[in-house]
């Protein structure tokens, strides 16, 4: 059977010319060019030629710099702001709750704060006893009440002459499991504690302001203390499906582990996400933040953005 050859008579052509078949179509105009520029530097003497040279490639080297500048210019850029400047007040608050812990308390003390974690949920609506509450003081729940009180408009940090604006609070608690996968330990009661403590405070909040601490809209508010990639989804869920703009949401990364404090960040990456952290003076001895002082929001800004110059 007889083939059939596709003539291509411009490629035979170059590649006659250049003594290679495999050589692209526009190696041929560069060459003629390149010819003729030699051609014409022959004739202008030594020194014309040396200012030539030196001529191009000084322009090569402003054109490698300039396109350099160009892509340092278009890479991603976080712009981290960590003025000391308070937050304002939003109505989305999300918290996360980790297992609640004293300082300094003796054994009397941490049977009280077991009992009042047995029994947060199944006595939700009673207020807590005076008692109760100066123990709760000493606890690591007091960022997180400090963060309530503070957008609620009520704490001792709050702007004053402004309305109440708080009106949703997303309390993600951490739960651990054994390597069998049952639990072992939840902090459910520590946000059921939360949320019993800042109505105690405030009554006045019940009706406006609403708790989220087991699901919301299809996602369970239950995490892993170690599973950052969780809480990250669980943020970035709460962000995509409240009834809130960006800005009216903020998360607090006070409480909480190290690592939910990480994925918290990761999930506040996307524009017009911000945190804020609660800062509380600290003995200069011990280092732990004194029992006693008021603790002040701090705005974090982290706001990713392409910055591309025309």
């Amino acid at each position: 059977m007889a083939i059939r050859r596709n003539r291509r008579p411009l490629a035979e052509a170059i590649a006659a010319f250049t003594g290679s078949p495999n050589t692209p179509l526009w190696v041929l105009p560069a060459w003629l060019v390149g010819g003729l520029l030699v051609n014409w530097l022959g004739n202008l003497g030594m020194l014309l030629t040396g200012m030539v040279i030196v001529g191009v490639g000084v322009c090569y080297g402003v054109l490698y710099l300039w396109k350099r500048h160009r892509q340092w210019k278009k890479k991603i850029a976080v712009e981290l702001q960590l003025a000391e400047t308070p937050p304002d007040r939003v109505l989305g608050l999300i918290l996360p709750i980790s297992t609640p812990s004293l300082l300094r308390a003796n054994d009397q003390e941490k049977e009280t704060l077991r009992a009042l974690l047995a029994s947060a949920e199944q006595q939700i609506d009673h207020p807590l006893t005076q008692e109760d509450q100066a123990l709760l003081e000493r606890s690591n729940l007091k960022p997180a009440l400090a963060a309530l009180e503070y957008h609620w408009g009520q704490g001792p940090k709050a702007q004053s002459g402004c309305a109440s604006r708080l009106r949703e609070v997303w309390l993600i608690a951490t739960e651990e499991a054994d390597p069998q996968g049952q639990r072992i330990g939840s902090a459910g009661g520590a946000a059921a504690l939360l949320e019993r403590w800042f109505f105690s405070r405030h009554p006045e909040a019940r009706g406006p302001v609403t708790f989220h601490r087991d699901a919301y809209q299809g996602i369970s508010l239950r995490v892993s203390s170690r599973n950052y990639t969780q809480l990250w989804n669980v943020v970035d869920h709460i962000y995509t499906k409240a009834p809130y703009k960006p800005e009216e949401i903020l998360a607090d990364i006070t409480p909480g582990t190290k690592v939910m404090s990480v994925a918290m960040a990761l999930a506040c990456l996307p524009p017009k996400r911000r945190m804020q952290y609660m800062v509380a003076p600290r003995d200069p001895q011990t280092g732990e933040p004194c029992p006693k002082a008021d603790l002040r929001p701090m705005l974090i800004d982290i706001d990713p953005y392409l910055e591309e110059e025309e």
